[in-house]
């Protein structure tokens, strides 16, 4: 009896409104199955966004970025400021005097932007500042001696006062508010063979500095409130300090990566493993919400480090993809309000990395990108146990790996007796 009242039950249902329940059924199951899969949200095939010259950028070498409140992205290159609104690229250079010889528009240390929002930068020429109301570049401190060539600005206080550094001086100041200048001399001796680099960073009111990559000197802090410096870690190599979030900095000792999050109480310590053949040529680390952490290296590219897992992911350019990394040689990351991973590097531009997990990923990136794909006529999947994607097309089989994106195709060949017997794999 029970079989033959669900038996009237499905005969009362129409056919294809049947048909429609089950296939709703049938993919509800897939997404279930896909949402509780985090590694499948991650595991992301790169696209990275290209902005060049091609698109505007005053020039090829990018040593700063930096997303203002109003959601403008500065960009601070090798000849002047440029300033991004998701369409359009926009260039600014102060306006000079023809006697004011050897001036630069090169642009190295942080754009820090002040409570009237206003943009500051420095460089080896003097002080800059963009005036949000006149929407120009002003001169507002020009230095007389070329001393401050490796000027480096650092942030702008609640004060209004910059704070700048300088390997070959020590740590100064400029009052923006009455155009005070002062200087405080590192009360050390400085080595020999000094790295001129961006060996700096600062968690509030403290600017963290190492002042040699070579030396087991340790680093160095300097309080802009108490004007003291304190050394660090003495006897330690520290070759490179980055910020890391607001109350913490990351430092590389020798060929090892040591990340030290601090929030000016306690100290935890999260080793990474070295990158093999790459050494202290580390220019910037940045870690997103994901779980990971993006390294900028010098003519190596970039590298993402995946705590999940503890593995490495590598990046580089490639003429054959359209979309790769736009170039090796990277100077600083910066992360955008909308998750954008900001690549600068020095001599191909600006590459740009969404970061968020996407929600359905396209493979492969361009047609080009496997020339031996002659269409793209899927007409069966498997996965075999070492997670492999087998898809047969009308062109052959091919074999997708995900942990690299590589795929092997095997096809029909006269000459081999081992081929395929066809290529229609359906």
């Amino acid at each position: 009896m029970k079989n033959d009242k669900y038996q009237k039950m499905r005969d009362c249902i129409n056919p294809a409104l049947y048909l429609i329940l089950l296939l709703c059924a049938v993919m509800a199951l897939l997404f279930l199955l896909i949402a509780g899969n985090n590694t499948f949200a991650q595991s992301i095939i790169p696209r990275f966004a290209e902005l060049s010259v091609n698109e505007g950028l005053s020039q090829s070498s990018v040593y700063a970025i930096y997303q203002d409140k109003a959601g403008y992205l500065w960009i601070g290159t090798a000849d002047g400021l440029n300033r991004y609104d998701g369409k359009e690229i926009k260039v600014y250079k102060p306006v000079i005097k023809q006697s004011e010889a050897g001036f630069s528009n090169f642009i190295r240390g942080n754009v820090c932007e002040d409570k009237n929002s206003n943009l500051w930068y420095v460089n080896g020429t003097g002080i800059f500042c963009y005036n949000r109301l006149k929407d120009s570049i002003d001169v507002v401190y020009y230095y007389k001696d070329n001393t401050h060539l490796e000027e480096r600005l650092v942030f702008v206080d609640s004060a209004q006062i910059l704070w700048s550094f300088n390997i070959n001086r020590g740590i100064s100041s400029y009052n923006s508010s009455n155009g005070e200048m002062r200087m405080y001399p590192f009360p050390f001796a400085l080595p020999k063979n000094m790295r001129s680099g961006d060996l700096y960073h600062h968690i509030g009111n403290r600017i963290f500095f190492s002042v040699s990559a070579y030396f087991k000197d340790g680093y160095y802090i300097f309080d802009t409130e108490t004007k003291k410096y304190q050394h660090v870690e003495d006897g330690k190599q520290v070759s490179n300090i980055f910020s890391y979030g607001k109350n913490a900095f990351a430092q590389i000792e020798g060929d090892s990566f040591v990340v030290n999050t601090m929030d000016l109480v306690s100290v935890k310590k999260i080793p990474l493993p070295s990158i093999p053949k790459i050494g202290k040529y580390i220019y910037h680390i940045v870690p997103d919400n994901y779980g990971r952490i993006w390294v900028a290296t010098a003519n190596n590219g970039l590298f993402c480090y995946r705590e999940k897992d503890k593995k490495y992911v590598h990046y580089t350019h490639n003429n054959a993809h359209q979309q790769s990394l736009s170039f090796n040689l990277i100077r600083t990351l910066f992360i955008d309000r909308n998750e954008n991973l900001w690549i600068g590097t020095d001599g191909g531009g600006l590459s740009r990395l969404d970061l968020k997990p996407a929600k359905f990923n396209l493979f492969p990136l361009n047609e080009g990108d496997y020339p031996f794909l002659k269409d793209y006529f899927t007409k069966c999947f498997y996965e075999d146990e070492q997670g492999k994607i087998w898809a047969g097309t009308l062109s052959g089989l091919n074999i997708l790996n995900p942990k690299d994106y590589s795929v092997k195709n095997y096809r029909y060949d006269a000459s081999d007796a081992n081929s395929l017997p066809g290529n229609y794999v359906t």
